[in-house]
């Protein structure tokens, strides 16, 4: 038989690590804010959702610090020396049935999503392929039997408590409903921007 390659030449990439932060003193900060910021509806379906929070505030500065140096850890494996800073930032809490919905982050260079409480059963974070509608071929034309890297519309993952995700902007993305009806789910949510 033949010798072949399979060259996989386009990739979305989703950067997760765990951080080592205070969460407690995070989830205090969040609980706080929301006594005097009624929060907004974006992409929220239920639960809360901040406005955007003062970036200089010191609570959030461990968090702020390392959002910085791992978007620039980010974005130097994928589009090399564009410096990136923290645009903005804001908080979520999904109660019992709440979710987000599909979406992006336009006018951003990384998004990304910080956990700082993830009871059991509190919901995954869903990444979408760009191509999502075009893989509907796979199904129509050549029936899928196991999913992978290349049919798979969708990639889940369980987020834990300290967990960093960034990920391109543009990359559609959504989070499952909280079904733990005793506990809160509380994520951080950020943009950075280029600097040059």
């Amino acid at each position: 038989m033949e010798q072949y390659f399979i060259n996989d030449i386009f990739r979305v990439p989703i950067y997760r690590t765990k951080l080592s932060l205070d969460v407690e003193q995070l989830e205090k900060f969040c609980i706080r804010h929301m006594q005097f910021d009624n929060g907004v509806i974006q992409t929220n379906a239920g639960g809360y959702h901040s406005q955007n929070l003062d970036k200089s505030d010191k609570t959030l500065e461990p968090l702020i610090n390392k959002i910085e140096e791992h978007s620039n850890e980010f974005i130097q494996a994928i589009n090399e020396n564009n410096k990136q800073v923290l645009d903005n930032v804001w908080f979520n809490v999904n109660y019992f049935g709440n979710a987000n919905y599909s979406h992006s982050h336009p006018k951003a260079s990384v998004s990304g999503c910080y956990y700082v409480k993830t009871p059991s059963n509190s919901g995954n974070i869903r990444f979408e392929h760009p191509a999502k509608e075009v893989l509907g071929w796979y199904n129509s034309n050549t029936p899928v039997n196991k999913w992978n890297y290349y049919n798979a519309p969708e990639c889940d993952f369980e987020p834990k408590e300290n967990d960093l995700f960034l990920f391109p902007s543009w990359v559609m993305h959504n989070v499952f409903p909280n079904m733990n009806r005793d506990k809160e789910r509380i994520s951080i949510a950020f943009n950075t921007i280029c600097t040059k």
